[in-house]
């Protein structure tokens, strides 16, 4: 009786094999994409082999993936809006413009061999959208401690929720204390996360240089904030400094000329005087 199943289970997989072999066989292309939040994305669906469908016809569906991995349904995608559909003979392109969130997922290619006997065969490709940080640095005292400067390094508007900070000193061996938080899901779907690092602005000197690191998926190389103490008596930086002694140098200009013209306006008055008073003797 065993054998029996054992040659009936073989006699299915022959006669599957068979029915695969004759339907139309089609591939999809690229295999998976990840593209930025907003950008375009496009797809293709070419019938390689037609076997002995006497007709072809190829649709699309989407089925959207979350990060917690559950899966939506299944959805048919028409032409209109954001979504461009192309038919060919033996072909099918989608397109889709400014993906969003929404457009996460699989995508499939469905095709339909009618002939003898109608069947499906589907292929499908992944999309994965990705948003890039924007990172920035900021200073303030803690109210605490009047000593104690917190530095914050945030990335805000990222895309998927992993992210990364390092925070680089040129002075490894001042004392210091880091803290990160766990990423924020904002209303427009994307995420926002930040690491905070203090240090007593007795042990921070103009000499030591702070760098923030931020790492991402969706970044072809690290993005960097550095900050630097400009000293706790003065809040200038350097650039404003420099603006500050050109106007002073300028000024300085400015009144040394006015004094040479004031001397030499004086030297020609007294001239003319003395031109005057020999007019006089002379009458």
């Amino acid at each position: 009786m065993r054998e029996d199943h054992r040659s009936l289970s073989g006699w299915v997989v022959f006669i599957t094999g068979v029915a695969l072999a004759s339907s139309a066989h089609h591939v999809i292309t690229p295999p998976s994409l990840t593209i930025l939040l907003g950008q375009m994305a496009y797809f293709n669906c070419t019938v390689v082999e037609k076997g002995n469908c006497e007709e072809v016809s190829l649709y699309w569906r989407h089925k959207r993936l979350f990060q917690n991995g559950s899966e939506g349904d299944s959805k048919d995608i028409k032409n209109g809006g954001r979504y461009s559909i192309i038919y060919g003979v033996l072909f099918s392109s989608l397109q889709i413009k400014n993906v969003f969130f929404s457009d996460e997922g699989l995508y499939f290619c469905s095709n339909f061999c009618f002939g003898k006997r109608t069947r499906i065969i589907e292929q499908k490709s992944q999309l994965m959208l990705e948003a890039q940080p924007q990172v920035s640095i900021t200073s303030s005292i803690s109210p605490d401690a009047p000593d104690l400067l917190i530095l914050t390094c945030s990335a805000l508007s990222f895309y998927p929720s992993n992210v990364s900070f390092t925070w680089n000193l040129t002075f490894v061996e001042v004392p210091h204390i880091i803290q990160q938080g766990s990423p924020n899901l904002l209303q427009n779907g994307t995420y926002s996360s930040s690491s905070t690092l203090k240090i007593r602005t007795s042990q921070w000197s103009s000499e030591v240089v702070i760098e923030c690191v931020v790492n991402h998926s969706s970044l072809t190389q690290s993005q960097f904030k550095y900050i630097r103490h400009s000293g706790p008596s003065s809040g200038v930086d350097l650039c404003q400094l420099k603006m500050v002694l050109l106007s002073l140098g300028l000024v300085l200009m400015m009144l040394a000329v006015m004094g040479v013209h004031v001397k030499s306006c004086k030297g020609n008055k007294s001239e003319g005087e003395r031109h005057f008073e020999e007019r006089l003797k002379k009458i």
